[in-house]
Order: structure tokens, then sequence, then C-alpha cells
């Protein structure tokens, strides 16, 4: 009888957008379980606290801005430590261990009447969509109308 292994598939790196998702529902996920895990155990504190808890809690609004606050400390604890974690512990409360990169858009200086001019030289197709369905949504009087048909005018797609 012969046994044969099948060689592991590589690993592939997850793309910048899926570690930007991991690393905002994580936190979000952790932050709503948090405030679940508040409304749980306010019945078993002290009478006092238990009843300022669930006061707190019944509020929708409250609860909302409790969860939001949740979240947001922690994400915020968690990114102030995550240099110090092991790349397994940052995986369960963030989500990832490697943040994600963002591709600068090309800029050159374009001396427009004297004055020098930052120009985005390069977009992607979708940063042009984009670009141009704004310039069609402003007011024909805005003069962002007009700098948009300039960085349309002098940028070039990439892919």
């Amino acid at each position: 009888m012969t046994l044969q292994l099948e060689t592991p598939t590589p690993r592939t790196e997850l793309s910048d957008r899926a570690v930007s998702y991991l690393r905002t529902f994580v936190p979000a996920w952790w932050g709503a379980l948090v405030t679940l895990a508040l409304a749980w155990i306010s019945p078993h504190l002290p009478d006092t606290v238990s009843t300022a808890l669930a006061d707190l809690l019944g509020s929708e609004a409250a609860l909302a801005l409790i969860t939001a606050a949740a979240i947001a400390l922690w994400y915020w604890a968690w990114r102030r430590l995550e240099a110090h974690l092991p790349d397994w512990l940052v995986r369960i409360v963030l989500g990832s261990a490697r943040t994600p990169g963002y591709a600068l858009a090309e800029v050159s200086y374009v001396d427009d009447d004297g004055t020098d001019v930052a120009v985005i030289t390069d977009l992607t197709d979708r940063d042009r969509i984009v670009l141009a369905q704004l310039h069609d949504f402003l007011d024909l009087t805005d003069p962002s109308r007009e700098a948009l048909d300039k960085v349309l005018a002098r940028s070039t797609s990439t892919l």
C-alpha cells in the first residue's frame, strides 16, 4: 500500500481590499460582542449598577452610541498594542496581522498661469468614472466642475 501525499497549495496573501474589510468588520464584531456582554452581565451586577446599566442599554440611541464607542475603543486599544502582540492574536482581535496598503495616485506639478498646481496624472478606470459622475452632479456654476475637467483631461487611464 502506497500513500501519496498531496503537495500543499501555496498560501496567497489577501488583497489589500480584503484586509481592509477584515480590519473593519472584526473590530465591529468585537465591539458589538462587548455591548452584548454588558447587556448579559447586567442582571448579575449589584442592583444599583444593574439598574443604571439596564436603563442605559434600554434606549436604542444609547445602545447604538455604546456599541460605536465599544468598537472605537476596541480598535484604538488593539492598534496601540498590535506591535507588541503575536500575529495570531492580532488576527483574532483585528482580523489581520497586516495593515492594508493604499496606492497613491501619481501626481505632477504643473505651472498653471504662474501658480504651481498639483495635477493627478494617473487614474484607474473606476476613479475616472466616479470623478465624471461627480462632475455631472455638480451645479454648472460650481468651480469644482472646472477643476474636475482639468483632472480628467490631464490624467491617463490605468488598469
